[in-house]
């Protein structure tokens, strides 16, 4: 095929909002085009080819992420539907990841919602609030940029389980609440008193208030 007949063909995949079956020859196509266009003298149609080439691809991308966040939106409610909180969690970072390219603007997404999840299971007592809020908290630790937001993620994650194993029983319940405590020693290696009395001191009111059952 010639070269005007695979960017048509390109073209016409994007249009229909389809995946080409070899990306690769698409896009060697538009190079070749491009360098003849170059090669010809005409660098401004070369530039146009170019622009016209980004405009397509941030069209194919805006749909890509609209099909994909329709589909992570199903995922997020059945996750729910199922009580599964560590796949919710997951689902909710992919979705805010598809939209949001900054890895601290990630974070703040994330954290936002896990603070959201939090506060509403301990108003409401839904149990799926605090359970995934916990998840929430995990990939926040996770994503951190310092120690610092570490430190702020695992004391959130410390008070979710402490807060979620005060509502359960048995083994469950002994679990978290012992998941607390482990979050907590680990805190106070990162805010010691010396250097951050105030979270350390934080610490300690939560320490006194997470008892094994």
């Amino acid at each position: 095929a010639s070269i005007t007949s695979a960017l048509a063909t390109a073209a016409k995949r994007s249009e229909l909002g389809t995946l080409s079956t070899n990306q690769g020859e698409a896009v060697d196509a538009i190079i070749s085009e491009v360098r003849r266009l170059n090669r010809a003298g005409d660098t401004k149609g070369a530039m146009a080819k170019l622009r016209e080439d980004a405009a397509r691809r941030r069209a194919e991308r805006e749909r890509r992420i609209a099909s994909d966040s329709r589909v992570l939106d199903e995922a997020i409610a059945q996750a729910e539907l199922v009580n599964d909180a560590e796949a919710y969690a997951a689902f909710q970072l992919e979705k805010i990841q598809l939209g949001t390219p900054s890895a601290e603007a990630q974070f703040e997404a994330l954290r936002a919602l896990q603070q959201e999840r939090y506060k509403t299971g301990l108003r409401t007592g839904a149990p799926f609030l605090l359970a995934s809020s916990i998840g929430l908290s995990r990939r926040c630790r996770d994503l951190a940029s310092s120690v610092y937001l570490r430190g702020v993620t695992i004391y959130d994650l410390a008070l979710a389980l402490r807060e979620h194993g005060k509502r359960i029983a048995g083994k469950a319940s002994v679990e978290h609440l012992k998941a607390a405590s482990e979050c907590e020693e680990e805190l106070l290696s990162i805010w010691p008193r010396e250097t951050n009395a105030v979270m350390w001191g934080k610490v300690q009111i939560i320490k006194g208030n997470t008892q094994l059952q």
